[in-house]
């Protein structure tokens, strides 16, 4: 098992001071440890039954795939990804990209419900500005004060990032933009009809956990994205069969469909006929 607290092969490390738990105050939340990391391919972490601390991943430059729970997402500058305390999570450079990030592992009783309440809304992962992120971090990196005078400023200033952090998430959770980005979604299915639908390519291509990528969508349009995708499928079917010119088995395959069983089922619960019925009722060659 490779050490991650030194820089090596995978990458560099810079390790932040941590004001340690005096054990004074029961109502503080604290910063546990925190650093900085630019790694290659090398460097993964693997946690199947997750840490006691929450932990925050801030990503200054290239992109980072991150696994939390069944969420799969990529993560890149401009991007806090949080994942919650006793949670299986894995994350790792991509391949061929060197990813720098700075992480902050935490707990305390505030931040435990400002993370319920992140993950509420869907927003595993959290859209902020670049420069911001860099501020912050050098901020706790020299804080001036020590011992319970630190212990308290390192309070404050994790609420502060966790505050901001639920103030971002609910701007991009409830902002009109939201219809502009299901429409982004659906011009994306419509230009390229992947054959096979792809909830993980979706996430990768917008940057938004599976849940609330859902969310997100049916809220818009009234429906999940694998139904505008089913639908949109078929639609090419109708217009193949009105066109006439290939068989109904050659249009399933077209299609995605490895059986024309399925393909027929799926068509009938559409349309409520049959795709030879609709052939029939609608090609050209019917006038």
């Amino acid at each position: 098992m490779r050490d991650y607290s030194i820089s090596g092969e995978f990458g560099d490390v810079k390790l932040f001071d941590v004001c340690p738990a005096s054990g004074a105050f029961s109502s503080v939340d604290r910063v546990t440890s925190a650093g900085w990391h630019r790694v290659n391919e090398l460097y993964r972490i693997h946690r199947p039954r997750g840490v006691s601390s929450g932990l925050l991943l801030f990503t200054l430059g290239g992109r980072g795939q991150i696994r939390v729970d069944k969420t799969e997402l990529v993560t890149e500058s401009g991007r806090v990804v949080i994942l919650p305390p006793d949670v299986p999570h894995e994350y790792a450079a991509l391949p061929g990209e060197d990813w720098e990030f700075y992480w902050v592992h935490f707990r305390g009783p505030y931040s435990e419900l400002c993370t319920k309440d992140l993950l509420s809304i869907g927003a595993y992962e959290i859209p902020m500005e670049t420069k911001w992120m860099e501020l912050t971090l050098g901020d706790y990196r020299h804080f001036a004060s020590v011992g319970m005078e630190r212990e308290l400023e390192s309070a404050a200033w994790l609420r502060r990032v966790l505050h901001r952090l639920l103030g971002q998430a609910v701007a991009a959770r409830y902002t009109p933009d939201e219809q502009g980005t299901a429409r982004r979604i659906m011009r994306f299915l419509e230009q390229d009809p992947h054959p096979q639908f792809s909830l993980d390519l979706l996430t990768s291509e917008f940057h938004y956990s599976k849940e609330y990528l859902i969310r997100l969508f049916k809220k818009a349009t009234g429906m999940t994205p694998y139904r505008y995708w089913l639908l949109l499928r078929l639609k090419r079917a109708c217009f193949a069969l009105e066109q006439g010119q290939k068989s109904v088995e050659e249009i399933a395959l077209e299609c995605g469909y490895g059986e024309i069983s399925s393909f027929s089922k799926q068509f009938k619960k559409c349309y409520g006929i049959s795709p030879t019925e609709y052939r029939r009722l609608h090609g050209f060659c019917q006038n």
